[in-house]
């Protein structure tokens, strides 16, 4: 008999301890996917190659300084910078920590004299399926 009394009892322990208690239920911390931008600079020499496809018309660019924006109306008036940066020896520079969304970007070449426009303007579409952006700049000479 007290077999059977403890077999209950700890029968109706189990069942409640099963039922949810939504004052204890700790709701999962959403996940916070961060993406990144990598910009290669490039100067090309149109006179080995016009439009650029030939990798030995390419020359890396460094000291570029790229601007970040989150709209075309923020880039033009040089306000509300997401981040930026300079580009290393290789005409490299990465972004990390950025969302899914279009970005608006200046780049500005440190010598005017060697390209035709030293100033580009454009945009970048980061996306959840492009994580890890890389964008191409390339100035002409």
């Amino acid at each position: 008999m007290k077999n059977r009394r403890f077999l209950f009892l700890l029968f109706l322990f189990a069942v409640m301890s099963c039922g949810k208690d939504s004052d204890n239920v700790m709701e999962e911390d959403p996940i916070m996917t961060s993406y990144s931008a990598t910009f290669r600079t490039i100067v090309c020499d149109q006179e080995i190659d016009i439009d650029c496809n030939a990798e030995d018309s390419k020359i890396a660019a460094p000291s570029v300084q790229i601007f970040l924006f989150e709209s075309v109306q923020a880039r033009d008036l040089g306000q509300q910078i997401v981040t930026e940066g300079v580009t290393d020896i290789n005409g490299y520079i990465g972004f990390t920590g950025l969302e899914a969304k279009d970005y608006f970007y200046l780049a500005i070449h440190p010598d005017p004299t060697v390209v035709e426009a030293a100033l580009i303007q454009h945009h970048i579409r980061i996306s959840p399926n492009t994580p890890s952006l890389v964008e191409e700049v390339v100035f002409s000479n």
